[in-house]
């Protein structure tokens, strides 16, 4: 009998340190301390500029040359933040 009570509480207490591992580790990939994880800001931007050309050129398309211009500037202020990041190595 007290050989299962330790039995037990070793289970359990391997358990509560899995536990414990696996938050902090959730928290850890949560922060993004991981390169891996990291999103990478110039290919967000990247794909953001590439969005808003893409409805510019279908306003120019249209007719709608007001609101083509106003997409176009905001663009185009993207463009400068890709242009000022660093080079990604």
């Amino acid at each position: 009998m007290p050989y299962t009570r330790v039995i037990l509480l070793t289970m359990a207490g391997i358990l509560l340190t899995l536990f414990i591992a696996t938050i902090k580790n959730a928290i850890f990939f949560k922060r993004g301390n991981m390169g891996f994880f990291k999103t990478d800001q110039k290919k967000k931007l990247k794909k953001e500029y590439d969005k808003m050309t893409k409805q510019a050129m279908q306003l120019q398309r249209d007719g709608n040359i007001q609101k083509y211009s106003v997409l176009m500037t905001e663009a185009e202020e993207i463009l400068k933040k890709i242009e000022s990041l660093p080079p990604n190595d």
